[in-house]
């Protein structure tokens, strides 16, 4: 496979610990960076291609995205598909292009402005087993702060349970959970033309502003009361069978969402995408968990 890729490393220094001296490469820039995938979704589907910069990067404008260059998906069955480029840089798929399905191969193909052409090998996009259940499970944790004290980090922990898993499975997976806040509409305001502020709540509160006093029209009727908030994963859990024992994993840590009143002051809604990898992007994927935390 002809991917660069780059991994971006995070030091800290105290005052107690001898600062690393890093000697960067004189060639660590201008390497090509791809991000994308293809899935069994529907489309569009994304590629982003971008340069790596020198470690050190004084102007973060160093940089840059990859614009100009032709990017190409095709299946083992013929379909292909030219990507537009709808933004510097970013690369799409079609609402009617190539569609990932089940059992077949993909191939992603660039040529980049100045001639140069990447390949990647072909990948097959697998059957992934179903998740069978999802549950918290509250943990107990600590960290630093700032100044090294310990302080609560409590939160719970997203698991889940697979039956019927294969030995040549590999999984990555990720969470976006979704929080209820309350938004109190009744209580906006707007610049009187007299001077000061007023009441001016929205129309979808059900309140109105009678001889300057709040009317309520309709109790439970607010369609603006409340909003769901995302809140994306920050990290991702990639996984095998070879990291457990038997067809049915259970108990697979997905994620960990902090305690605090803001995510949990009503409810919280959570969605797990769960993907199939090769074994060749698993091994990736779980450097890149392992390097995370080891920093």
């Amino acid at each position: 496979m002809k991917y660069y890729l780059f991994v971006f490393i995070g030091i800290l220094t105290l005052s107690c610990i001898d600062p690393i001296n890093i000697v960067p490469k004189e060639n660590a820039a201008g390497v090509l960076v791809v991000n994308g995938l293809i899935t069994d979704q529907p489309g569009p589907y994304t590629v982003k291609l971008s340069n790596t910069a020198n470690y050190v990067t004084i102007n973060g404008n160093q940089i840059r995205q990859v614009i100009g260059a032709i990017v190409v998906i095709s299946d083992d069955v013929g379909n292909i598909e030219i990507l537009d480029e709808i933004k510097p840089g970013t690369y799409q798929t079609s609402l009617s292009g190539i569609q990932g399905e089940v059992g077949r191969t993909y191939t992603l193909e660039i040529t980049l402005p100045n001639k140069q052409q990447y390949c990647s090998e072909p990948q097959l996009l697998k059957p992934i087993t179903k998740i069978d259940s999802l549950y918290f499970e509250f943990k107990y944790k600590t960290s630093r702060n700032y100044l090294g004290n310990e302080i609560p980090a409590d939160g719970f922990n997203l698991n889940i349970d697979l039956s019927d898993v294969k030995s040549d499975d590999y999984y990555l997976w990720k969470w976006t959970g979704y929080y209820e806040l309350m938004t109190n509409p009744k209580d906006r305001e707007s610049r009187s033309e007299f001077g000061g502020f007023v009441a001016d709540p929205p129309v979808c509160s059900w309140y109105r502003l009678i001889l300057g006093a709040l009317v309520k029209f309709c109790d439970n009727c607010c369609t603006c009361c409340s909003c769901l908030v995302e809140l994306p994963s920050p990290d991702f859990e990639v996984g095998t069978k070879t990291n457990f024992i038997g067809n049915t994993l259970l108990d697979v840590p997905v994620g960990f969402i902090p305690v605090g009143k803001r995510y949990f002051y009503n409810k919280m809604y959570v969605v797990v995408s769960q993907q199939s990898l090769s074994e060749s992007t698993y091994r990736f994927w779980k450097a890149a968990k392992d390097q995370l935390n080891n920093t």
